[in-house]
């Protein structure tokens, strides 16, 4: 009797080994995701935050000016992928000037601006699914989403100006926008953000021709 009861207990104390032991392993597994996720996303975070505006654009002969700010009233609306922001214009042509105006919406890089004939550039932030940052931070992670014929709408001091995507081209990070797609005789806007969401080493370059 007694021998059966220290076999029991003995299989008491090795099924509580057992659960504390999945516990713990379990509490590892998370505490270690936690961890590895958190350094993953500051990681992408950072990318997102300081590499994203670096594109060059050779036909950019734009002084420095301040504010480096213009307040100018402008919306841009992609409604197939449900974009409705803010656009910011940015009289500086130094991608440290776009951080903080790309955490309020999306941003004018000094080119011309909608309505007029050329090309205005538009950038915004793309960021990886599940990303818990800010309103504005994946305002373009689905613009590959963009086919041809697809309405962009930029409102800009009372006028509404209505464009058709017409196209996209992926780029090297800090190479030149192409020319064919830059130099145009006709009101176009661009869409440029980092490609894939959270990678910084290509641009996805969308392309819309006013109608």
């Amino acid at each position: 009797m007694q021998r059966k009861t220290i076999e029991n207990f003995r299989y008491v104390l090795q099924d509580e080994w057992l659960r504390y032991f999945k516990y713990g392993a379990a509490i590892f597994v998370a505490l270690f995701l936690f961890l590895f996720l958190k350094e993953t996303f500051a990681n992408i975070d950072q990318q997102i935050r300081s590499n994203s505006t670096e594109i060059f654009y050779s036909g950019a002969q734009i002084p420095l000016s301040s504010p480096k700010e213009e307040q100018l009233n402008a919306t841009l609306v992609v409604p197939k992928i449900n974009v409705s922001a803010p656009i910011i214009f940015v009289n500086s042509v130094n991608p440290d000037d776009f951080n903080e105006p790309l955490k309020r919406g999306v941003t004018h890089f000094p080119s011309s601006l909608p309505g007029e004939k050329g090309a205005a550039i538009i950038l915004g932030h793309s960021a990886p699914f599940g990303w818990m940052g800010g309103k504005y931070e994946k305002v373009f992670s689905e613009v590959n989403q963009l086919a041809v014929g697809d309405e962009v709408r930029v409102e800009f001091q009372g006028n509404t100006y209505v464009y058709l995507v017409s196209g996209a081209t992926i780029v090297d990070g800090g190479g030149d926008i192409p020319q064919n797609i830059l130099a145009v005789d006709h009101p176009r806007i661009l869409l440029i953000t980092c490609w894939p969401p959270g990678i910084v080493n290509k641009r996805i370059i969308v392309q819309a021709d006013i109608v």
